[in-house]
Formats: C-alpha cells, sequence, structure tokens
C-alpha cells in the first residue's frame, strides 16, 4: 500500500460511515464560478444547465497530513461528476468521496485534517483550522467574532500551511520573512489561537 493509500484509508475511517466510496473526478471550472464557493456555484449551474448537486469529501493529501474538506460537484444526467469550481493553484481533478442521499442546510461542516507524520507544525495548522471553524460557526449563529482573534487565527494558519507547502517544521524560518525560526517568531500565536480552538 502507498503512502496515499493509507492515508486516504485513515481519513476514510474518521468520515461519516454513509461516504462513498472516492473516486476521481475531473476538474472542469465554468466561467462563471467562483473559488472557494463551491455550493454556490454548483446551485447555480444546476439552474441553468439541469443536473444535480452532490455533496462529500475533497480528499487531499500531503506529505505530512491529510485533510477531507467538505464539498460540493455537479452531476450531470448520465451520472457523471464534474467539479465546476475553479483552484488556486490550478488542479486537473480532485478525489471526492459522495455522502450518499445528503443534502446540506447550509451549517458550516468543519475540515477534517489528520496529522500522518507526527508533525508539531501540522498540529499547529489544525489549532488554526479549529478556531478559524468555530469563529465561522459563531458568525453563522449570529453570535460576535473578535476581529483581533480571528486575525491571529488566519495569520497562524497561513503561516504554517505557507511551512507546510515547503515541507518545513518548526525549526524553518518564520514566514514572516524575520529571519527567525518560526518556533522563535509566529509561533506565539498557536497558545493564543489555543484557546478558541
Amino acid at each position: 500500500m502507498t503512502r496515499e493509500e493509507n492515508q486516504i484509508n485513515q481519513i476514510l475511517n474518521l468520515l461519516d460511515e454513509d461516504v462513498c466510496t472516492p473516486k476521481r473526478v475531473p476538474v472542469v471550472p465554468d466561467s462563471k464560478s467562483q473559488a472557494d464557493d463551491c455550493f454556490n456555484n454548483v446551485t447555480s449551474y444546476v439552474n441553468l444547465n439541469g443536473g444535480s448537486a452532490v455533496n462529500g469529501w475533497r480528499i487531499s493529501c500531503y506529505p505530512k497530513y491529510v485533510e477531507a474538506e467538505f464539498h460540493c460537484v455537479w452531476e450531470n444526467e448520465e451520472g457523471d461528476l464534474t467539479d465546476i469550481t475553479p483552484y488556486n493553484p490550478k488542479r486537473t481533478e480532485i478525489l471526492f468521496a459522495p455522502i450518499e442521499k445528503f443534502i446540506w442546510d447550509g451549517t458550516p461542516v468543519q475540515t477534517i485534517i489528520l496529522n500522518t507524520s507526527r508533525s508539531v507544525l501540522v498540529d499547529d495548522y489544525i489549532v488554526a483550522n479549529k478556531a478559524i471553524f468555530k469563529m465561522r460557526m459563531n458568525r453563522f449563529l449570529g453570535k460576535s467574532v473578535d476581529k483581533d482573534q480571528f486575525k491571529d487565527a488566519y495569520e497562524l494558519l497561513q503561516c504554517t500551511l505557507k511551512l507546510l507547502s515547503h515541507n518545513g517544521t518548526i525549526d524553518s524560518k518564520c514566514c514572516c520573512n524575520s529571519g527567525k525560526l518560526f518556533k522563535n517568531c509566529h509561533r506565539y500565536l498557536v497558545d493564543k489561537v489555543k484557546e478558541l480552538a
């Protein structure tokens, strides 16, 4: 079994029992679709072109972690799936695990991230993700969200993501170009953000 296959099996074990076998789905962005807005993209596309929306998990494997993000793709009359949402950087296909007979009611769904490497940096990335989700859920529920707390969590998210994209660790130089190591620089945000996660 390859590392990627092992990661996929591990994340599938954490998902709902109604999740179907993942399949490779081509990405063919619609000209009117916006990045990071798959649900509205597919709803608008179905209204214009027919077919239906299929909800599920977009699974992405990385060297140190695997994540499953709640996602929506378009299904045509023949049952073929297409991801019409654009990506940056560009993708030609995604790994998508549909959820059987699931209708999304608009409630935010937490992205599931699994650390498959014991990386402390991945743990920090997970803390930032959980904190941002909690604040988005509060906003969805009509509760107030502290702008400074959201800024801290978002900054930590972007910094850890940038370091991970270069196979970094907490001993790598910080993403802010201070010349300091991340653990001696922006990692101070972890303790602030952890209270929110």
